[in-house]
């Protein structure tokens, strides 16, 4: 057995006796990621742990030019970077810049478009959007949706999903929440005249952004392969923002392998607990912040690839 499988192994065996609920195709699918990372840094003679830390940290020689968004999201910069990296506990403000700067080194979509222009203006055209996230900075997932002119000159921000082995009264349950995160994404739209956000499922698997296989048990996803017909209203509004394209932005590695009870960190470099891309706690509190709408919204403008 490899190296990094007997990691793994045992990784997930602690993760089971803690409580953590594990989905045993997600640990497949985490296992070769992490295995893969493992076989990159082995010849720069790097320890698994501070190979995982320096992926949440320094994960590209790109400069970010934070001073873009500093006024309109109300960052705290310090010599170009979100807040002070000697700070153990910070603020909400610089989690988020943080976070910000986390997704647009993550994702494959490298365009940085004015913020003023990407909420504040309308794109000229319909298009699809796709891309990859790489969660904790190794672990790519495709993200998919629809930027579609609506009769009202506005644009909706388009998701379609598929639901595979599902019973009418399943997808009628997951179609409510659906639309109960449709209407809470678009509570805080800071956008309303430009965007508008479309949640729906679709009978059709070619006319779905994601086709999903819809569950009995309790699943982790990951949100492009498999729901769960037990997921909450709350949860369902998490999974969305990664089919928009958005990073998680609680300690992962942690609450994945480890259990839930390792969420809630307060303000660290994990991010702002009141996100709804940060589990856990009090979830019915969370809600978007303006930097996701910005991400969302900026690859409108992006040239089509």
């Amino acid at each position: 057995m490899r190296f990094s499988s007997i990691i793994i192994a045992i990784i997930v065996s602690t993760s089971t006796s803690s409580g953590a609920d594990f989905d045993e195709d997600y640990t497949e699918d985490m296992g070769d990621a992490v295995s893969s990372a493992l076989d990159q840094v082995k010849s720069f003679g790097a320890t698994p742990e501070s190979a995982c830390a320096q992926n949440d940290v320094t994960e590209s020689d790109e400069t970010i030019p934070l001073e873009k968004f500093a006024s309109i999201f109300n960052f705290p910069l310090d010599h170009g970077e979100c807040g002070s990296r000697k700070e153990i506990k910070i603020s909400a403000p610089t989690a988020n810049c943080r976070m910000l700067e986390r997704n647009l080194r993550r994702d494959s979509n490298k365009c940085i478009v004015d913020p003023e222009k990407a909420l504040y203006q309308k794109p000229l055209q319909s298009r699809k959007v796709s891309g990859k996230m790489r969660y904790l900075g190794f672990f790519p997932r495709q993200y998919n949706y629809g930027v579609e002119k609506q009769t009202d000159g506005k644009f909706a921000i388009s998701l379609k999903i598929h639901l595979k082995g599902s019973t009418l009264k399943e997808s009628a349950k997951v179609e409510e929440y659906l639309a109960k995160a449709e209407a809470f994404w678009n509570q805080s739209n800071p956008s309303p005249e430009q965007f508008r956000f479309s949640f729906k499922i679709v009978d059709n698997a070619e006319d779905a952004d994601y086709s999903v296989d819809l569950k009995d048990k309790d699943s982790r996803g990951p949100y492009d392969k498999r729901w769960s017909k037990d997921w909450t209203e709350t949860q369902i509004r998490h999974e969305v923002g990664h089919m928009m394209g958005l990073d998680d932005e609680y300690p992962q590695l942690l609450v994945t392998f480890r259990g839930k009870q390792f969420w809630d960190h307060g303000f660290d470099k994990f991010g702002d607990p009141n996100s709804v891309m940060y589990s856990g706690g009090l979830i019915y509190k969370k809600k978007p912040m303006p930097y996701h709408y910005y991400l969302i919204f900026r690859r409108a403008f992006c040239s089509l690839q």
